[in-house]
């Protein structure tokens, strides 16, 4: 996006550009989880503290912990779904259609089953 944006004489200019590629449900992101790696896959909610520990202790960096925690790592409201519509930024900007979320799982699915298998250990 960055680079069709900085070389495309045609880009829009703008001071921000909508990105938003497809808008799943949690149900959505289990089910395509479930599907492509062929188990049960079941969404536990646990709090924010508990999210933080897991994630710091897995190597994840503080700054990135703490942005995740105060954005997008939440599902948005109804109330303010309108504020996330689907757009052809990606595709305008970028150009090609965005991956979605099941062929991205898909194309990760090596890695997610071997994260799996360290985590059940």
């Amino acid at each position: 996006m960055a680079a069709g944006l900085l070389t495309s004489p045609s880009a829009p200019a703008g001071p921000s550009y909508p990105v938003v590629g497809a808008v799943l449900t949690l149900r959505d992101i289990i089910a395509t989880f479930g599907r492509v790696l062929g188990r049960d896959v079941r969404y536990e909610e646990i709090s924010d503290e508990e999210w933080r520990r897991a994630a710091a202790a897995k190597g994840v960096n503080q700054h990135a912990v703490e942005h995740l925690s105060s954005s997008g790592g939440r599902c948005a409201p109804a109330s303010q779904r309108a504020a996330f519509a689907v757009t052809d930024t990606i595709e305008t900007l970028g150009g090609a259609k965005p991956k979605t979320f099941e062929a991205f799982v898909r194309d990760e699915q090596r890695a997610l089953t071997a994260e799996a298998g360290r985590t059940s250990a």
